[in-house]
């Protein structure tokens, strides 16, 4: 599989109750399958937002991915998705936003 041209990174602290509606969004995307990736990186929730991304994640494992880390703030959380994200541009969406059905596109 090729690396996805864009990443949309979201750093994630007890947002859980959020997540549904941008990853809703993410799913309406009209663009060619593996062009991005969703990059949540759950700074130490307790609020089931770790269980809720790995069961999306194991749906759509080209789509989501999901890294957990002790909380530290959503600049360690954003600095850790940096390193890890694949695509060549970086898309950072917070988990209370979500995107117009051609957001990717446009």
């Amino acid at each position: 599989m090729n690396e996805p041209l864009l990443t949309i990174l979201t750093p994630a602290y007890n947002r859980r109750h959020l997540l549904p509606r941008l990853y809703a969004s993410i799913l309406r995307q009209d663009v060619p399958e593996g062009s991005f990736e969703w990059l949540v990186i759950d700074d130490g929730s307790t609020d089931g937002t770790e269980e809720y991304l790995a069961g999306i994640a194991a749906l759509h494992p080209g789509l989501v991915r999901y890294e957990t880390t002790p909380n530290g703030g959503k600049h360690r959380a954003l600095n850790r998705g940096a390193v890890l994200a694949q695509g060549e541009w970086v898309m950072v969406v917070d988990s209370d936003d979500w995107l117009t059905d051609d957001g990717i596109k446009t």
